[in-house]
């Protein structure tokens, strides 16, 4: 092939590279008249001077970026980059590209090449980025109840800002290579029970937890912690999951949710126990009832009943007045109390009729605690005195209850019929002449 034929291949490979370019290239005089524009370059131009034709490239982009022009005239140098880049802003909204960015270069003294590149996304990209990274610098700066940080592969923390110091009252040179139990309440947490979010953090990517913890002053408050695993991507694709990957690091975001804990806390407080005593209410007796019920029937145990009644109430109310009636329930309810165990359940049904559940355990030990209930009453609840407000003789010096005991057995069906057993045998005690302890028993008990 003669030269000639050799330069017409060349300059047809390199048109036909111009063509498919990805980019949009013009070449120029350096009074910016266009000598070549090829086919992406036409299609970025065109619709911003909304003619068949561009002549000249600095007139185009005039009412846009006059710069061009004078950053063009400007260049002294026989060769060189102009501008790398130079954003034009087209439109702040709309269809089409909205920013272009130009690359300029001066090939010669009268020959300018010029590569244009739509850019709109990427500029969007960016500009979410900077909002994003404004918006996390102002929650790290401003936000007064979260933390963020982070820790190392070993859980120990190795960054701290601000927010933290802010939160926890600890210094930088305090918390840094320590792990997350210095942040918990005296006697809450210990290393294997934080150690334990990590691994949870590891395994399943997060972990959400919440406990008490306390400040540098000791002011307690109730915290939750989030704990996000930082992994870095290594290996190729013949690795396995694990050597593509390693934990590097975690995230931590401590939050005081103090308020939330409270509010919830007297919400359910609220709902679930007797205002005026303290003891359980009688929807929450039947809640938690029918759940052991059912948990002592599938594991084969026992679970009983009391129910318990103030004798003569209505004659305490009459003589000494309500007043003093109340502070007889609440403190029947203390007495009642120190006799069960934490798992046992005190409601007031209403009144001054009471009912005590007593999971995993028969007639004859409801009838222990019962009696050891009846005891207590007897020897700790007195009224104020001989006489009642009208001036009657009271006939007793001490206050007294009547229990009445059942067991869930053959004959007894469910919760309801459990306190109609209990019922029955309390309104026996009371026939039989208050202040004792009877059973509703019927042989051979089964659950």
């Amino acid at each position: 092939m003669s030269d000639s034929a050799t330069l017409q291949a060349e300059n047809e490979a390199l048109l036909g590279f111009l063509y498919m370019c990805p980019v949009g290239v013009l070449r120029t005089a350096a009074n910016g008249d266009v000598e070549m524009i090829n086919p992406l370059a036409a299609q970025l131009i065109l619709p911003l001077i909304r003619q068949p034709i561009l002549l000249n490239l600095f007139d185009a982009l005039e009412s846009f970026a006059p710069e061009l022009r004078d950053m063009a005239a400007r260049f002294v140098a026989p060769s060189g980059s102009i501008c790398q880049q130079h954003r034009v802003f087209i439109s702040s909204a709309g269809p089409g590209p909205r920013v272009i960015a130009f690359t300029l270069l001066k090939v010669k003294n009268n020959c300018l090449m010029a590569v244009l590149q739509d850019v709109t996304l990427q500029v969007d990209q960016e500009r979410q980025l900077r909002q994003n990274e404004a918006m996390f610098a102002a929650l790290v700066a401003g936000v007064n109840d979260f933390a963020l940080f982070s820790l190392d592969g070993d859980g120990r923390i190795d960054s701290w800002n601000t927010s933290g110091e802010r939160q926890t009252g600890f210094s930088r040179d305090e918390v840094m290579g320590r792990d997350l139990s210095i942040f918990d309440a005296v006697g809450n947490e210990t290393r294997e029970r934080v150690m334990e979010q990590i691994e949870d953090a590891a395994r399943e990517g997060w972990s959400l937890r919440e406990r008490w913890s306390a400040r540098r002053n000791g002011d307690r408050y109730w915290c939750q912690i989030m704990v996000a695993a930082n992994r870095e991507v290594k290996g190729n694709d013949r690795s396995t999951p694990a050597e593509r990957s390693a934990i590097v690091g975690y995230a931590v975001v401590l939050r005081d949710v103090t308020e939330r804990r409270v509010t919830s806390d007297e919400l359910r407080r609220l709902l679930t126990t007797d205002n005026l005593t303290g003891a359980s209410n009688r929807a929450r007796f039947f809640d938690l009832a029918e759940t052991e019920i059912v948990r002592c029937r599938m594991a084969g145990r026992p679970i009983s009943a009391i129910m318990l009644d103030v004798d003569h109430f209505k004659q305490v109310n009459d003589c000494f007045g309500h007043a003093t009636g109340d502070a007889l329930l609440r403190r029947l309810v203390e007495l009642c109390r120190a006799q069960l165990r934490g798992r046992d359940v005190l409601a007031r049904m209403g009144g001054e009729e009471f009912a005590i559940l007593l999971p995993d355990a028969d007639l004859d030990e409801a009838m222990a605690v019962a009696e050891r209930i009846r005891l207590a009453v007897a020897s700790s609840l007195h009224l104020p005195g001989p006489t009642c407000m009208s001036g009657d003789a009271w006939p007793a010096a001490s206050v007294t209850v009547s229990l009445g005991c059942a067991a869930l057995a053959s004959h007894v069906a469910g919760i309801d019929g459990l306190l109609k057993s209990a019922d029955e045998a309390l309104y026996d005690a009371k026939r039989g002449g208050r202040d004792q302890v009877r059973a509703d028993r019927y042989p051979d008990p089964q659950i």
